[in-house]
């Protein structure tokens, strides 16, 4: 939903306004928990991500008027505190697992796929970087489903390649991913997760 009088609500936030607050709070609070579902997989924690945004947001109130999009802005620093999260989850295997299992419980999501757009363009940078067959090989055991078997007679190679093929491809995905983000090797199969959901 796209506020008409949303500048006029941030120059209220700035000078106080509970309400203004309330009203922004309110307006985004279902679409933002819903992105950073994407990211977090568990719906205790993409809550609590959310109200450490707003918190943020308030707490730093004076100088909403400059925000020229709020929209954009609540997204990014969604985004940022759902990155740390997975960086403090990397070393906490509970919280790893927790994240894990629920990542393997849902369900695709098709609404708001714009939000992520950036997120996902970065995966098919990634993937556009490595050899044109181990891509292939990546696409048909992650996006079909196939197991190495059956793209190896697919591709009519041996089995052995194929897994050879997804050792690099897997490798060079976590060290990516790792290096841009600083999130532990562990989650790089949660990052796959995006790509393909």
């Amino acid at each position: 939903m796209i506020l008409i009088n949303e500048r006029t609500l941030l120059l209220e936030i700035t000078n106080g306004s509970e309400r203004a607050f309330s009203t922004l709070y309110e307006t985004y609070f279902g679409d933002l928990h819903r992105f950073v579902m994407r990211f977090v997989k568990v719906e205790e924690h993409a809550e609590d991500i959310c109200q450490e945004v707003f918190i943020k947001i308030w707490n730093s109130r004076e100088s909403m008027s400059e925000v020229q999009s709020f929209k954009a802005y609540l997204y990014v620093l969604a985004k940022n505190h759902s990155f740390n999260f997975l960086k403090h989850a990397s070393v906490e295997r509970a919280l790893q697992d927790e994240i894990l299992s629920h990542a393997l419980q849902l369900t695709s999501a098709t609404e708001e796929d714009f939000q992520n757009a950036e997120y996902l363009m970065y995966i098919e940078k990634i993937l556009g970087q490595i050899p044109d067959r181990s891509r292939e090989v990546y696409e048909l055991c992650k996006e079909n489903g196939n197991s190495y078997q059956m793209t190896a007679e697919q591709l009519g190679i041996s089995r052995n390649a194929v897994k050879k093929h997804m050792v690099r491809t897997n490798k060079f995905l976590r060290l990516s991913v790792l290096k841009d983000f600083g999130i532990s090797l562990s989650f790089a199969y949660i990052i796959s997760l995006f790509l393909y959901n």
